[in-house]
């Protein structure tokens, strides 16, 4: 018995000296905050969910009063309807005819979507927003919703095709931290890197030499998380696949030199996985987009959701899933990880350089 206890208390000092007691203690509130933060968000008022109108339309007028969305003006119905396929405005509601009103909804950003289509409605058929004779739900009107995708978002598998554009993104995190990270931390940790420092050959052959393994099972898994959406799934891409890889290279690139300089300065695995990996990739993963758009999160949020290289990932993927996108579409985003990848990449060339250094 005092053997036992002295183990346990030799087990419990051990514990407390190591980060998992931080894990324990306060990870499972950060999960439990986070997750109930984002779905709290969908029963919450969204009125900062962008609404295109025509001007001077009654419908202008009927909603001006409801305050429920974040109304913008038009100068047509076109012009409208261009708002939401540009992603400027969750829906667009047009006049297609006397007594007739369409509410154009951007059907791939599923809460989003669903939040604008409730306030909108709801507006519309309070009677106390109608002017007098005004052409609406109230007035006799009629309201039909067009889905500008045609996702199916009264269809029992309806979440699971709009996330599914997310499995590609979600793979560079796993691929970047989980192989990537742990692997040069096994090294460094081991003194195998020293094995390399030796080898004879340039050190910036042996660098390119590991970034290159690592971006190609980043592609690897990339291809496999597409062709699972595609086969698995049944959404086939509307754009150019050239595109999404690219994406996948230039983002995949720059969070694998990210994560090479975290690992290098971490003394363990417990370090790397809960000090630096959870606080870095958890908010990147829960802001940007995959499974929660980011139309909903409110605009300082959005702010910093539209901040993280993810975002930008998930954007392309999803533009050329849903949207067609061909290279001009993305242009913006192409050109942020393009430079998130120089500056990534450099930062994982100079991390294993110095351990290299180091070791030798």
């Amino acid at each position: 018995m005092a053997a036992a206890l002295g183990v346990a208390r030799n087990e419990l000092f051990l514990q407390l000296r190591t980060k998992m007691l931080f894990a324990a203690l306060f990870m499972p509130a950060i999960f439990v905050l986070a997750f109930g933060y984002l779905i709290g968000l969908q029963a919450r008022p969204m009125q900062h969910l962008h609404v295109a109108v025509e001007t001077g339309s009654a419908v202008c007028e009927a909603m001006a009063g409801t305050q429920a969305v974040d109304l913008t003006e038009y100068p047509g119905a076109d012009a409208a309807r261009a708002a939401v396929r540009s992603g400027d405005a969750v829906a667009a509601i047009v006049e297609t005819g006397p007594g007739k009103m369409t509410l154009v909804v951007d059907d791939s950003q599923s809460a989003a979507a669903r939040a604008a289509i409730g306030a909108i409605t709801s507006g519309l058929l309070s009677g106390r927003t109608l002017p007098e004779g005004a052409a609406g739900p109230a007035g006799g009107a009629k309201l039909e919703i067009e889905e500008l995708y045609g996702l199916g978002m009264d269809e029992s598998g309806y979440l699971t095709r709009v996330i599914s554009p997310g499995f590609v993104a979600m793979s560079l995190i796993y691929t970047a931290f989980v192989f990537a990270g742990f692997t040069l931390l096994n090294e460094k940790t081991r003194q195998t890197i020293y094995l390399l420092a030796l080898a004879p050959c340039g050190r910036g052959w042996v660098l390119a030499g590991k970034m290159l393994a690592s971006v190609v099972l980043m592609l690897l898994a990339a291809a496999v998380a597409a062709g699972v959406v595609v086969w698995g799934i049944g959404v086939a891409p509307a754009g150019s696949l050239a595109v999404l890889f690219l994406a996948v290279l230039l983002g995949g690139t720059g969070l694998l030199g990210f994560v090479y300089a975290l690992s290098s300065v971490a003394k363990d695995e417990t370090m790397l996985r809960v000090v630096v990996g959870v606080p870095l990739f958890l908010p990147m993963i829960f802001l940007s987009g995959i499974t929660y758009p980011v139309a909903v999160f409110p605009p300082v949020l959005q702010s910093v959701a539209r901040a993280l290289p993810l975002t930008w990932v998930n954007d392309v993927c999803r533009a050329v899933f849903f949207h067609g996108a061909g290279f001009g579409d993305v242009a913006w985003q192409l050109g942020m990880l393009g430079g998130f990848c120089l500056v990534g990449a450099a930062l994982g060339v100079a991390a294993i350089s110095r351990l290299m250094r180091y070791s030798a």
